[in-house]
C-alpha cells in the first residue's frame, strides 16, 4: 500500500502497491512506510500554549521548583521575556507578589533565581523586566539571537550532555 499524507501526518489517500502515483507539489514530502505506520498509530496533540522543559535542569533546581513552575506560563515565545499573554512585560512588583510565600518574600526569591541563572534582570528606561533561561524552559522551537547570547554560557546548557551529571543529579534526589 502507498499513502498520500498531509503536513499534519494524516492519511489523505491510499493507493494499491502496483499503482504509480506522482502528484507532488511544492512543499510536499515523501514519507516512508515505517513513518506511515507510526502516524496511523498516533494522534497529534495541539496546545495553544506549549513549553519545552529541560527535566535535568528542573531536577537540579528542585528546591525552586514551585517558583519556576509558576513562571512557565509567563515565558515569552522565542524571546523568553516574562510577560502576560497580551505582551505586557511583568513588572518586578507583580513578580515579587507572585513568588512571595510564607517562607520567603518575593524579592528574595527573584534575587536567588537571578543568582542561579534562571532569570536575567534588564533595565529598559525606568522599568525593569526579566528573561527566563531557555536552557531550563522555552516556548517554541527557536529563540532570538539576543536570548541566545544572554544565556549561551549557562551551566544548564550542557547539563544532559554528560551521563555523570545525570547520575549525580539523580543521586542527590
Amino acid at each position: 500500500m502507498q499513502y498520500l499524507v498531509d503536513e499534519n501526518g494524516e492519511v489523505k489517500e491510499i493507493f494499491k502497491e502496483d499503482e504509480s502515483v506522482a502528484r507532488l507539489k511544492k512543499g510536499d514530502r515523501v514519507v516512508r512506510g515505517g513513518s506511515i505506520e507510526y502516524l496511523l498509530g498516533t494522534i497529534t496533540v495541539k496546545f495553544n500554549k506549549f513549553i519545552k522543559v529541560n527535566d535535568l535542569a528542573c531536577l537540579e533546581l528542585k528546591k525552586y521548583g514551585d517558583y519556576i513552575f509558576l513562571l512557565f506560563q509567563y515565558v515569552g515565545f522565542a524571546d523568553g521575556i516574562l510577560s502576560f499573554s497580551n505582551g505586557r512585560r511583568l513588572r518586578p512588583k507583580f513578580l515579587y507578589g507572585l513568588l512571595a510565600s510564607k517562607r520567603k518574600n518575593g524579592s528574595t526569591v527573584v534575587k536567588e533565581l537571578v543568582e542561579l541563572e534562571v532569570l536575567h534582570k534588564h533595565k529598559d528606561g525606568r522599568t525593569y523586566y526579566f528573561t527566563f533561561n531557555p536552557y531550563i524552559a522555552v516556548k517554541g522551537n527557536r529563540i532570538t539571537k539576543e536570548l541566545y547570547e544572554e544565556f549561551k554560557d549557562s551551566k544548564y546548557k550542557t547539563l544532559g550532555d554528560n551521563l555523570l551529571n545525570v547520575s549525580r543529579i539523580i543521586e542527590e534526589r
